[in-house]
């Protein structure tokens, strides 16, 4: 069983979803439980895939807990795939006599920043059969921060799915200048250095449109409206909200875009180059080896909107350039993060999770 706070349009509820599809059927019964709320990605969840919505009240909801333990019991679930926060309902369960196997998935690299562990995590250590990371930075930090043997810290990097899909409404701005941002708005994601940027691309290239795709509620997405209308570029920015037609929008853009301030290894830039987009993306996480690697687009400092504004425009002005950039990108993605090899490493987790 995949567990996950939410199935929100995020690069870690994502990936939730594609392995618990995925997963080889001939041996696991796979399921995925959203403990808050669901959301989009649950109509994406395969029919053979049962779900479960456990609706928990608040951190604490013992209620939820019980009820999780039921169902574990009830279906014989052996092993609870814990997304980001999800492992701590998965260690409660466990707590209260399940057998099961926790396996933890850390998508968080802003978590390999952090010199002090906070408690609740090494409470929940001893409970973690095996944990899984995004990037090398993560690995470390489990190994040397969060005290965890370095034989049962595995690093799998995010795969992207083939889609064809196609759109589902027409898009604004004018083919050929058009830039995507696919990251729900929260502090880590930066938008507002890209709307810094944006203000002077617009100024040097009119046409120019940035299409902003994911959750844009509570606090954060207001304050993006309110900069978006203090820096006058109501014409040149448009928020998308969630959409499930993410690769049918990119095969329409020029460039993609991240601004982060943080990253794991975001599905997002791995969306970029399956889609054939060239990519200007912040040295954060695991986007510097992808991107040199490529090279597969540009990289840019955290909250530097002069270097992303040139990155784009040069980009934009140079065919060339862009085209060569794009090309690197989607062969690097689809040789160095495929599906088929995420897949046999995560099976080879659970194999030694229940060893």
């Amino acid at each position: 069983m995949h567990l996950v706070d939410t199935l929100s349009l995020g690069g870690a509820e994502r990936m939730c979803v594609q392995l618990a599809n995925s997963l080889p059927r001939e041996r696991f019964s796979a399921h995925v439980c959203a403990t808050r709320r669901a959301g989009p990605l649950a109509s994406e969840i395969a029919p053979h895939v049962r779900f479960l919505d456990l609706r928990r009240r608040g951190r604490f909801d013992l209620g939820a807990i019980v009820r999780l333990r039921r169902y574990v019991k009830q279906n014989a679930i052996r092993i609870l795939h814990a997304h980001g926060t999800a492992v701590f309902l998965a260690a409660a369960v466990k707590a209260m006599g399940a057998q099961v196997a926790v396996v933890w998935h850390d998508h968080c690299g802003e978590r390999a920043s952090n010199t002090q562990v906070p408690l609740p995590y090494r409470v929940v250590k001893g409970a973690i059969a095996s944990m899984i990371v995004v990037n090398q930075k993560l690995r470390t930090w489990a190994i040397e921060r969060l005290g965890m043997p370095a034989e049962r810290v595995w690093l799998i990097p995010n795969f992207v799915i083939r889609r064809s899909m196609a759109l589902s409404e027409p898009l604004p701005g004018e083919a050929g200048f058009r830039i995507a941002q696919v990251a729900n708005i929260r502090p880590q994601k930066d938008h507002a250095t890209m709307i810094r940027a944006m203000a002077r691309i617009a100024a040097a290239e009119p046409r120019a449109h940035l299409l902003l795709i994911g959750e844009a509620g509570g606090d954060c997405g207001a304050s993006i409206r309110s900069l978006i209308r203090e820096s006058g570029l109501e014409r040149h920015v448009s928020l998308l909200g969630l959409r499930s037609d993410v690769t049918a929008i990119l095969k329409e853009c020029t460039v993609g875009v991240l601004s982060s301030a943080s990253e794991g290894l975001p599905l997002a830039l791995l969306e970029y180059g399956e889609a054939g987009v060239a990519a200007v993306c912040t040295a954060v996480g695991d986007c510097p080896s992808l991107l040199r690697t490529a090279p597969g687009g540009c990289l840019t400092a955290p909250g530097d909107d002069r270097a992303m504004a040139e990155a784009v425009l040069g980009l934009l002005r140079d065919s060339g350039l862009r085209t060569g950039a794009a090309d690197a990108l989607r062969a690097a993605v689809q040789s160095e993060y495929s599906e088929e090899s995420a897949l046999g490493a995560t099976v080879h987790v659970y194999e030694q999770a229940l060893a």
